[in-house]
């Protein structure tokens, strides 16, 4: 916790303007749910017991990194509050960039991409929070879900691009429950 704590002497300006607290809050949260995504994705075979470690640092960075970003983008375009498309895009964005989870041994090629995997679940909790999942969307939400991993994994992308595959489809799916009623 000290390195942490000596890099946020490098991040001045973004501690004094979010506060310790809510930078760490966030921190914390990311380590919550990160720690639980290589749990669960360790369980899945004995072999893969191990294999991979969070990276505090290079987690501490993405998150400084995101805060960074938003203090611009509200001093920017003049605006108070953040809206949770942007939030999650540009999250997103800088745990691709700094890559958190770090592989340790790796018994197959599915480790290679471990980030991407974490990413896609962190959007798709996001995203599906309200899906009704029936028979008539399923393949539709397959092909979404291998076309963004894909995109994770193989694309070049800005956060902005990764806010509008968010917002696109957000505003499918409202569309959607719209017009099946």
């Amino acid at each position: 916790m000290d390195k942490i704590k000596s890099i946020f002497s490098d991040y001045n300006d973004i501690i004094n303007e979010f506060t310790e607290k809510v930078v760490n809050e966030r921190f914390n949260a990311f380590v919550e749910q990160i720690s639980k995504f290589i749990d669960s994705f360790e369980s899945t075979e004995d072999n893969y017991k191990n294999c991979l470690k969070l990276n505090k640092l290079a987690l501490i960075h993405a998150v400084l990194d995101y805060f960074t970003d938003i203090s611009r983008l509200k001093s920017f375009h003049g605006i108070k509050k953040t809206n949770e498309y942007k939030i999650l895009a540009y999250e997103v964005y800088w745990l691709l960039r700094r890559r958190p989870i770090q592989v340790i041994d790796s018994p197959t090629e599915e480790f290679v991409f471990i980030n991407e995997k974490f990413a896609l679940s962190y959007v798709l909790s996001f995203l599906f929070e309200d899906v009704d999942y029936n028979s008539d969307n399923i393949p539709f939400l397959d092909s979404f879900i291998d076309s963004l991993y894909y995109y994770f994994k193989y694309r070049v992308y800005s956060p902005q691009d990764i806010e509008m595959i968010i917002l696109a489809y957000k505003v499918g799916s409202v569309t959607h429950k719209n017009l099946c009623k």
